[in-house]
């Protein structure tokens, strides 16, 4: 059994491919509150979500999602990449 957090594959698809928005999205709902969420840290997560290309691909799309603004999150930089914390 795989250990996505509770997140299932219908839930971060639209039109049966994966989405990064989704995908961004329903990490950021199973995050508690002050928890921290880094890009590189779920690209295997995104993967077994139905994510296709290479690692780097799924980083970078990851990555430029995140960056995107968003009220629930506060960037920080973290070791060697941002890391943000959900606030609300």
């Amino acid at each position: 059994m795989l250990h996505t957090h509770g997140i299932l594959e219908e839930e971060v698809s639209k039109s049966g491919r994966f989405d990064v928005a989704l995908f961004k999205q329903r990490v950021i709902d199973v995050t508690h509150v002050g928890g921290k969420i880094c890009p590189s840290s779920l690209v295997r997560l995104a993967k077994q979500l139905g994510a296709h290309g290479s690692n780097e691909q799924i980083l970078k799309h990851l990555s430029f999602s995140f960056n995107s603004s968003d009220a629930r999150l506060k960037r920080k930089r973290g070791e060697g990449c941002y890391v943000y914390e959900r606030i609300k």
